[in-house]
């Protein structure tokens, strides 16, 4: 019987590999899974957890989009919100959790990731992060990030693209100027053309 599992990691293998990059197909066990009622989305108004609200929204901001991994007692979450008050341009920030028993106590947040010059110029969102054996340009990191990005205000002709970093808190380094999965924008089609994002991995 062909090992469905093993043809899907030797598919990712090639894609990264494309990048010029190195990827330990062992990542995937490595992560602790995280109760979904642990910590969830709840729309624009925060992040939310079954303690309650652990990043509450203040003034013109918003959060969504979360992606966590747990270490022991550590919950890693990168999130989207905006940098100003009112602007809604979208970079991905980091929040360290740790549960002391009595509650969550979390850092202060870190932006890890923003728009670049070219591809995705206007937002970087909707983070998915894994944790790993990585080497990029003859680096070593831990941490893979996938990520949608664009270069429109109207939210079109979205992409996705990959970085890394040696710690959760980053700095998250693009992998390459091309985004991993393309997309071909039209532009003169009368139709939404929102293109690729929403990446898991």
């Amino acid at each position: 019987m062909i090992n469905l599992w093993k043809i899907i990691v030797t598919i990712i293998m090639i894609v990264f590999m494309g990048q010029g990059m190195i990827l330990n197909p062992n990542i995937l066990s490595m992560e602790e899974s995280v109760d979904s009622s642990d910590i969830s989305a709840v729309g624009m108004q925060g992040i939310t957890c079954k303690e309650g609200q652990i990043f509450p929204v203040t003034g013109d901001y918003y959060v969504y989009a979360p992606s966590v991994i747990k270490e022991g007692n550590r919950y890693h979450v990168f999130y989207c919100s905006n940098a100003d008050a009112g602007e809604i341009k979208d970079s991905i920030y980091y929040r360290q959790c740790v549960n002391t028993g009595n509650g969550f106590v979390y850092s202060e947040s870190v932006q890890v990731l923003s728009a670049g010059k070219g591809w995705d110029s206007m937002h970087v969102c909707d983070p998915s992060v894994t944790r790993g054996d990585f080497v990029y340009q003859n680096n070593s990191y831990k941490y893979l990030m996938a990520y949608l990005g664009c270069s429109s205000k109207d939210n079109q002709d979205n992409k996705i693209g990959i970085a890394v970093a040696k710690s959760p808190e980053g700095p998250f380094i693009k992998v390459g100027s091309a985004p991993l999965v393309g997309f071909e924008f039209d532009g003169s089609a009368d139709v939404w053309e929102w293109g690729v994002g929403q990446p898991s991995l």
